[in-house]
């Protein structure tokens, strides 16, 4: 039954189009457990999916030397990335300097690997101290300024209240909130 229920899925989603931008992707979502909070960006209208929902630094990985776009589902299978790629990360990081004009010195304490018929989307869980966390200024780089209008530090109460990007599944927000409360002794 379930290989009759992804053949169904793979055939309205191949009719229907639906695209990612990238043949994969990465992001990271930092979290200050001393203070139970967790840092956002809210999307502007001009993003490709998500457009004025809270959401996490990220975007696509595109295949070298081929033009950063749009890409159909399935992803070819030559350009599938093993669930284990350092691609992600490298371009995890990337995208949040370029996002937030500068990485925070962080440590991963989890992941997330979303799946669909080849896109693979990595978010990283990284954890900041408070004193990181009050050095931080993020500011986008002039060419990503667009792609958000609002960050900043939201606490566990408000994460549960704001209007979440989709990329936060419900596995994804369980593993973040427990990052958030995470006790550091």
């Amino acid at each position: 039954m379930q290989n009759l229920r992804d053949f169904v899925r793979q055939t309205l989603l191949e009719a229907a189009g639906k695209m990612y931008w990238g043949v994969a992707g990465a992001g990271i979502v930092f979290v200050c457990p001393e203070e139970q909070k967790v840092f956002l960006q809210k999307r502007s209208s001009e993003v490709m999916g998500g457009a004025g929902q809270w959401a996490f630094p990220g975007g696509g990985i595109h295949p070298k030397g081929k033009e950063e776009r749009k890409w159909v589902v399935p992803i070819p299978e030559r350009h599938v990335l093993p669930d284990d790629s350092p691609e992600f990360y490298k371009q995890a990081k990337i995208e949040v300097a370029e996002e937030c004009g500068s990485v925070p010195k962080h440590k991963v304490v989890d992941s997330y690997l979303y799946h669909d018929l080849g896109f693979k989307y990595r978010t990283f869980i990284a954890t900041v101290t408070p004193k990181t966390k009050k050095a931080w200024h993020p500011e986008a780089e002039e060419e990503s300024a667009w792609e958000s209008t609002n960050d900043g530090w939201a606490t566990l109460e408000q994460f549960g209240q704001l209007n979440l990007f989709f990329g936060f599944t419900p596995e994804l927000i369980t593993k973040v909130k427990k990052a958030m409360t995470k006790s550091t002794s």
